[in-house]
């Protein structure tokens, strides 16, 4: 819930930012620096988000190595969940930094490129440790 107040005040701020004047150099200079900032901060939200899932799919991994074997779809069910809101909170970086012109947008880039790459790669090892036994249990 804190991460969707801190999107709601992150995208707030940036409609601030557009709303700022523009009719001199300096005004338009100001809005320029005001746009940028927020618009990082709108694609730190999801980073933060996407950043934490490999943590989770790893946690649903170790809960279908020592939890209950009956409880072995939950585990699949949870890592599923990671994974989709890794790829929707990668979708959200991506949008944010798409207008953004400025150097930390590389920065946030590669960070997204990296947790969205660590997410998907464990996802694909917790399907093989989760699907492929509740599979085999039916053969």
């Amino acid at each position: 819930m804190a991460a969707v107040d801190a999107d709601t005040d992150a995208f707030d701020a940036l409609l601030e930012a557009m709303r700022m004047p523009k009719n001199t150099s300096e005004e338009k200079a100001a809005r320029d620096a005001a746009l940028a900032d927020a618009t990082v901060r709108a694609a730190e939200i999801p980073l933060g988000v996407l950043e934490a899932c490999p943590e989770l799919i790893d946690l649903n991994r170790e809960i279908a190595r020592i939890g209950l074997q009956a409880s072995l779809s939950d585990a699949g069910v949870g890592t599923q969940m990671a994974r989709a809101a890794a790829a929707g909170a990668y979708q959200n970086v991506c949008i944010n930094l798409a207008s953004l012109k400025d150097p930390r947008r590389d920065v946030l880039l590669t960070r997204a490129d990296a947790a969205w790459a660590r997410s998907v790669a464990l996802h694909v090892e917790a399907e093989n440790e989760i699907l492929v036994p509740l599979r085999s249990t039916l053969s």
